[in-house]
C-alpha cells in the first residue's frame, strides 16, 4: 500500500491511503488534544467540545447535521481519548463531497447555541453518572489513575460535573481556539478517492481555519516512576471486578509490539493463558482478559476479571500466581508463535475496513510524526523473535509494580487479604 502525503491550508498534514477494490472512503480529521492537555479548571473540555461540535453551524444545526449524513447513508461520529480528539465519517465513494463538506463544517465552523450548550451540559452529566454505575469501567478508571499518579495521564477523559455545569461557550471558543489549530491536526483518509478531488475539496474547508501555532507543553515521563498499591470501590453488586495494572510501553517505542504478542498469548485470546486457567480449567469467571494502551510518554498493561464476591479473592490468586509463572518462565515457543499468527489473522481481517487503515495512519501520524500502513504493522509482528519476547516479559513483569483495583460488595474482606 502506497502512501499518500500532501500538506494542506495553513500546514496541516494529510496522510491518505487508496483502494480501489471497495466503494468505501473513510476520513478522519485527528486533533492532537485530549485529557492529558487540560488544566486548571478545564477537566472534560475535550470531550465536552467533542460533543458541542455536532450542535449546529451557520449552516446546519444538530437535526440538519444528522439528516444530511441519513440521506448519503454516511457515519459520522467523534471519539475522544487521553491524547486525542478525532472527527469521522465512513461513506460510499460517490458521496465523497457531501460527506467531507458536513465533516469540515461541524469541525471548523461550529457555534454552540447557547440552548444546546446547556441541554447537553445534562447529555454529557448523564454519560458520567452511567460511567460510574458500570464497574469495568470504574475498576478501568481506578486502576489507571492510581498507575499514571501524579502524570496528565491520570485525569478523567470525562472531566467531573462542576466543570461541565459551569463551562460557557466562551470557555468553549477560547478552549478551540488554542488547541484546534493547523500544527496540532493531521487528516487521514482510506479507500476509493481521488487524490486531487479530496485534497481540493480538504484546501477548500480548511482555509477557513486560524493558522496560528498551538503553544503545548509537555510532561517529561523521564523522571517518573508508576505507582504500586492497591484501591478498592465499594459497590452493593452480585459481582467483583478485579484489574491490575503492571508496566507498559510508550507509543513511540517499537517494543509495543512485542508486548502486545505477550498481552494476548497471557491473556488476549482463547487459547490464551488466563482464559484457559481461569475460566476453562476452574470455570471461576467469563471474562478474564489481559490488554495493553500506549501513550506518547508512557505504557500501562492491564488485567481485568469479573467473578463473583466470593471468588474474588481465589481469581485474584490464580492470576497473581500466572503472573509469577510468567514472568519465571516465559512463554514456550509454541504460544508465541500462535500469539503471533493470532494477530496477524485478526489485523488483517480488521484491515478490510477502510475505518481500520484511516484511524492506523491518523494515530500514527498525529503522534509518531510519521504514517504506518497495515502492511508496514505487520512486519514489525512477523518480525518478532524468542528475544523480543523475553524482553517484553521482563520489562512488564520485571519490576515488580503491580496496582490493584477492586470493585464490589466485601471490600473488607478483599482488604484483609491483600492489604491497603
Amino acid at each position: 500500500m502506497d502512501v499518500i502525503l500532501r500538506e494542506l491550508a495553513g500546514g496541516i498534514r494529510f496522510a491518505g491511503i487508496r483502494n480501489s477494490l471497495t466503494r468505501a472512503v473513510s476520513i478522519g480529521i485527528f486533533v492532537r488534544n485530549g485529557s492529558v492537555d487540560e488544566g486548571k479548571g478545564e477537566s472534560g473540555l475535550s470531550h465536552f467540545l467533542e460533543h458541542m461540535n455536532f450542535k449546529g453551524t451557520n449552516r446546519r444545526d444538530a437535526r440538519k447535521i444528522s439528516v444530511d449524513m441519513d440521506d448519503i447513508g454516511a457515519q459520522i461520529n467523534a471519539y475522544t481519548s487521553k491524547e486525542i480528539t478525532c472527527f469521522y465519517v465512513s461513506v460510499i465513494d460517490s458521496h465523497l463531497k457531501e460527506a467531507v463538506d458536513c465533516l469540515a463544517d461541524i469541525f471548523i465552523c461550529s457555534v454552540y447555541p447557547e440552548d444546546e450548550l446547556e441541554r447537553e451540559k445534562n447529555v454529557v452529566i448523564e454519560e458520567l453518572a452511567m460511567a460510574e454505575d458500570t464497574p469495568d469501567d470504574v475498576a478501568n478508571e481506578t486502576v489507571t489513575s492510581l498507575y499514571f499518579k501524579g502524570t496528565p495521564l491520570e485525569k478523567r477523559i470525562l472531566g467531573d460535573r462542576e466543570t461541565i455545569r459551569n463551562v460557557s461557550r466562551e470557555d468553549l471558543l477560547a478552549f478551540r481556539n488554542s488547541h484546534y489549530r493547523p500544527d496540532n491536526i493531521v487528516i487521514s483518509a482510506a479507500g476509493n478517492f481521488d487524490v486531487d478531488t479530496i485534497t481540493d475539496l480538504l484546501n477548500g474547508a480548511f482555509a477557513k481555519l486560524r493558522h496560528d501555532s498551538c503553544l503545548r507543553t509537555g510532561f517529561d515521563y523521564s523522571g517518573w516512576a508508576p505507582s504500586c498499591g492497591i484501591e478498592t470501590v465499594k459497590k452493593e453488586i452480585e459481582q467483583a471486578h478485579i484489574e491490575i495494572a503492571l508496566p507498559g510501553i510508550p507509543f513511540l517505542n517499537d517494543m509495543k509490539y512485542a508486548v502486545a504478542v505477550v498481552s494476548n498469548a497471557f491473556g488476549g485470546c482463547m487459547s490464551s493463558r488466563l482464559f484457559q486457567k481461569v475460566r476453562e480449567e476452574m470455570g471461576l469467571a467469563y471474562s478474564v482478559y489481559s490488554f495493553a494502551s500506549s501513550y506518547r510518554g508512557a505504557g500501562i498493561f492491564q488485567i481485568y476479571a469479573n467473578t463473583s464476591g466470593e471468588n474474588s479473592i481465589r481469581v485474584t490468586e490464580v492470576i497473581l500466581s500466572e503472573i509469577e509463572r510468567l514472568k519465571n518462565g516465559g512463554l514456550e515457543e509454541d504460544e508465541i508463535r500462535r500469539s503471533i499468527e493470532q494477530m496477524k489473522g485478526e489485523f488483517i481481517l480488521s484491515s478490510e475496513s477502510s475505518y481500520a487503515v484511516m484511524s492506523l495512519m491518523g494515530r500514527n501520524m498525529l503522534l509518531k510524526g510519521m504514517p504506518v500502513t497495515p502492511d508496514m504493522v505487520l512486519e514489525k509482528i512477523g518480525g518478532i523473535g524468542a528475544k523480543d519476547v523475553a524482553d517484553a516479559v521482563a520489562g512488564i513483569f520485571g519490576p515488580g509494580t503491580v496496582d490493584l483495583v477492586y470493585v464490589g460488595s466485601d471490600t473488607a474482606r478483599f482488604e484483609e487479604r491483600f492489604g491497603k
